[in-house]
């Protein structure tokens, strides 16, 4: 009897941690990209770094993130706000576009973010 208790409990522990997974949320594809765009223009560049998936954290480090916010800032002007954010399947992650207003004029800065909730590519537009 004691061993169908133990099997018993194991399986039901197998099956709540399925339909736990099944039924987990999906990471909110927008906050993450918002985030990002707020620590850039925040000069928070390691923790947009911190949020990348390691191997593109390897590829682009807090240092070259900060170049390159540098030369948007340049050339659009200081940051102003975010204006608006859409999101669209690519794969199997999210296209997330953070429209934004820069003292010049627009900017997209455009976020791939994969199911774990973790950036895997960056584009300005």
């Amino acid at each position: 009897m004691e061993t169908w208790f133990r099997r018993s409990g194991t399986v039901a522990a197998v099956i709540f941690l399925f339909f736990a997974s099944a039924f987990a949320q999906a990471p909110d594809y927008a906050h993450i990209a918002k985030q990002a765009v707020t620590n850039l223009a925040s000069a928070n560049y390691d923790a947009v770094e911190q949020a990348m998936k390691p191997e593109m954290a390897q590829e682009v480090p807090g240092q070259i993130l900060q170049l390159v916010w540098m030369h948007v800032v340049r050339r659009f002007g200081a940051f102003q706000q975010i204006t608006g954010v859409t999101s669209k399947p690519v794969k199997e992650q999210q296209l997330v576009e953070v429209a934004c207003q820069f003292a010049h004029g627009p900017v997209t800065v455009e976020w791939i973010i994969n199911a774990q909730g973790q950036i895997t590519g960056l584009h300005f537009q």
